[in-house]
């Protein structure tokens, strides 16, 4: 029997009431219908003001306050009206189209024109040189797995050239139109396991308010496209299911549901996992109704063809095309136990949840209190056995699915379990959202006094409130959330105009595809927007070493250094400033979150004197050097002082006493430049080699820019050409004086005046 909305009936039954419902209500709308439109408009303006706040006001917490007025102006008379019995299966779309675009705009607004997540920018390079080179399975220097699973980038690609719009406008686009098509997704589903549009509509709204929902999967990244269509697959299983006897719609299923599978698998790693794992519950649960006489042999024979191909498709993917999948995934995860077992020995202590958290102290007290909720809400549901009626085994399966919520919560208290545990309550939800919806309709289930109804339904806004606001606070921190100030090591809000200004500067005039040592936070933007290389550190290449020590660096390191082939370092000084607030300065150091104290200004500043990092830029935080690996044995020091006008500029020759000299290299300091314009100058290095002379040999001379010839005769000194780009400013010729080095100088005999020829790379 199955139980709907207090009537009861056979399958044929529940589907002709279904489609017994009208469309459109007869009568004329309630006001809370009205007031659900209101406070989607009220509430979109609210929450977009709460950003235009938060970027003007550096102290503070009234965003958040008007951030969460203005949600709960929305959500709450949405809610009230999806639990009310008289709305017609069309309204319940529309409010749950709403919100789901209405959960997108946060995320739109923290950075509405390019990519600003960690992820999110490594998807975006990745996309952009598949449209580059037309090729798949690309390297991706910030994220290794992404080559192997090209599904976003390459609809994004097809996209592009389809439409001619821009990556990023592509990206914003595809994730927002799939939010939706995800909570419609959930509505389907609940729907044919229910047969009630009114739990399928609570369904959607409890799965909208997963940790991940307005912001993780919010985001340009494969989860938020994979994780859709693993909630499509799960449908269309269900649908196959219920169309038993109807060979040609379940054979449409059947092959429509391969097809989402096969998009899924190529998509992203946990979320096919997580779709095989749903596929074995369903599997094994409906041969288990075939003994219970619930369930025909043919219909679980289909679903077990479907689960082997599409397990089957899943495990070839991983053996044949990305086997580093296993470690990728298992190292945290055995990690995690292994903390686990160190936490309840009392050999460690546990995570410090929300230790170093800038949220509202409601907002953590919401977080510990969302899943004790959730735990009792699913005991509640669980207790009324309201499940047992269905006929369709993906229910249980799912429901059984779901519990993995509660399993996954120790792992929040430690610290390589942690992530994993809240990515995975993305894919949970499914299953809590399908136990607890229909729970919802028995609580209001009439005869009821108003008082006691009334009661009831604010008991259960409170709870949905409580739910949403931990929710959101335990999966992403402020940073993520609004913009501010700048906060070195917060991934978000450590990008800075200095950062993309050096990064442009460097791509115009080094190219792309260098290989370009750095840290986490400036490496991630050098990667994306300069499409350079940044090697990862680790084990064999130990880059914080680089970073750390203001001595000699270990030969171990110069020669793990020379095996990366990387061609430049950049350094931020700000490194000696500040701890970074996610806790490392490099992933896989082995003093991440545990480091006391950052790397000294003299560890910084020793590239300065190093014979084999050749600076090349410099800014008020930024440095940009060239390696030099030939040079390693010297160690001769800059003796040259100047004070040369702000430029860009690379230099393989120069004239003295009207005499030719061939450099092997010579360069100068970018200036100094601000934020609001105003610059300083900076002092002039020499470093040459002249045929004749005694001074080592250095390296071949740098690149130039195509039809900058190596050996020039430089022209008297000319009225200076500026260009100001970025409050740069370029310099084409200009005369200085300088005194040689030692050895240059007994070789030549110079007087020591010279004329440096400029390029006009900064133009």
């Amino acid at each position: 029997m199955i139980v709907i909305d207090g009537r009861s009936g056979g399958m044929r039954a529940a589907r002709s009431l279904l489609l017994q419902q009208p469309l459109v209500a007869t009568r004329q709308l309630s006001i809370l219908s009205i007031l659900v439109w209101i406070g989607f408009l009220g509430g979109a303006l609210l929450v977009t003001y709460s950003y235009a706040y938060a970027a003007t006001e550096v102290t503070g917490q009234v965003h958040y306050q008007l951030f969460w007025l203005g949600v709960l102006l929305f959500i709450v008379p949405a809610f009230l009206r999806l639990c009310a019995s008289d709305a017609s299966r069309v309204e319940r779309l529309a409010i749950i189209t709403a919100i789901g675009l209405f959960s997108y705009l946060p995320k739109f607004l923290r950075d509405p024109q390019s990519p600003l997540y960690f992820d999110e920018l490594s998807h975006w390079r990745q996309a952009e040189m598949i449209l580059r080179t037309g090729r798949l399975f690309l390297p991706n220097p910030q994220n290794y797995m992404n080559q192997y699973f090209p599904g976003l980038e390459t609809l994004t690609a097809a996209l592009r050239d389809l439409t001619g719009m821009p990556t990023f406008t592509i990206g914003t686009i595809l994730i927002s139109v799939l939010h939706v098509i995800g909570l419609v997704g959930i509505f389907v589903i609940a729907e044919g396991l229910t047969h009630s549009a009114r739990s399928a509509g609570l369904a959607a709204f409890i799965y909208s308010l997963n940790p991940s929902f307005m912001y993780f999967d919010s985001q340009y990244s494969y989860e938020s496209v994979a994780i859709f269509i693993l909630i499509w697959v799960i449908a269309a299983v269900i649908n196959m299911q219920a169309a038993e006897g109807d060979r040609p719609r379940q054979g449409a299923w059947f092959v429509a549901g391969l097809l989402l599978a096969a998009a899924c698998i190529v998509t992203h790693h946990l979320s096919t996992i997580m779709m095989v794992t749903v596929l074995v519950l369903i599997t094994g649960v409906t041969w288990i109704s075939v003994h219970r006489g619930v369930c025909t042999p043919g219909n679980a024979l289909v679903t077990t063809i479907f689960t082997i191909i599409a397990s089957l498709a899943a495990v070839a993917w991983f053996v044949l095309i990305s086997p580093q999948v296993f470690t990728y995934l298992g190292q945290p995860l055995t990690r995690a136990f292994a903390e686990l077992s160190h936490i309840l020995n009392a050999q460690q202590p546990a995570r410090q949840l929300f230790a170093r958290s800038t949220t509202p102290s409601y907002e953590h007290w919401a977080a510990y209190a969302a899943p004790v909720l959730l735990f009792f809400g699913a005991g509640y549901a669980l207790y009324s056995r309201w499940y047992i009626h269905m006929r369709s085994p993906a229910g249980i399966a799912l429901i059984a699915f779901g519990t993995l919520y509660i399993a996954s919560l120790p792992a929040m208290l430690t610290q390589a379990g942690n992530e994993g545990a809240r990515r995975s309550w993305a894919f949970t939800y499914i299953g809590l959202s399908v136990l607890l919806a229909p729970v919802i309709p028995r609580l209001l289930k009439p005869p009821r006094r108003p008082l006691v109804e009334a009661l009831t339904l604010g008991c259960l806004v409170v709870f949905m409130s409580i739910v949403l606001v931990g929710n959101v606070s335990a999966q992403t921190n402020e940073y993520y959330r609004f913009p501010g100030p700048y906060v070195y090591g917060s991934d978000a809000r450590s990008i800075t105009s200095e950062l993309l200004q050096t990064t442009q500067w460097f791509r115009r005039t080094e190219g792309i595809n260098n290989t370009v040592v750095a840290d986490r936070y400036t490496g991630q933007v050098v990667a994306s927007f300069g499409l350079d290389w940044t090697p990862r550190a680790g084990g064999a290449l130990p880059l914080w070493e680089l970073y750390e020590s203001p001595a000699k660096l270990s030969s171990g390191l110069l020669d793990a250094l020379v095996r990366s082939h990387s061609n430049y370092l950049v350094v931020d000084r700000q490194m000696s400033r500040h701890l970074p607030y996610l806790g490392v300065y490099f992933n896989d150091e082995p003093t991440a979150v545990i480091r006391k104290t950052p790397p000294t200004a003299e560890a910084i500043k020793k590239f300065e004197q190093l014979p084999w990092t050749i600076k090349v830029y410099q800014s008020d935080n930024l440095s940009v050097y060239r390696f030099n690996f030939a040079a390693l044995t010297l160690s001769w020091k800059p003796t040259s002082v100047t004070r040369v006008r702000p430029s860009i500029t690379t230099v393989h020759s120069a004239t003295v006493a009207g005499r030719r000299i061939g450099l092997n290299y010579a360069f100068l300091t970018i200036v100094r430049q601000r934020i609001d314009g105003a610059c300083s100058f900076q002092t002039l290095h020499l470093a040459n080699h002249c045929p004749g002379s005694h001074s080592p040999a250095l390296p071949a001379p740098i690149r130039t820019k195509p039809g900058f010839s190596k050996s020039m005769r430089v022209p008297a000194p000319q009225v200076v050409k500026t260009v100001n780009a970025s409050s740069i400013s370029t310099y084409r010729h200009v005369g200085r004086t300088a005194s040689f080095p030692p050895s240059w100088s007994r070789a030549h005999g110079a007087g020591g005046k010279w004329l440096l020829p400029l390029n006009d790379y900064g133009q």
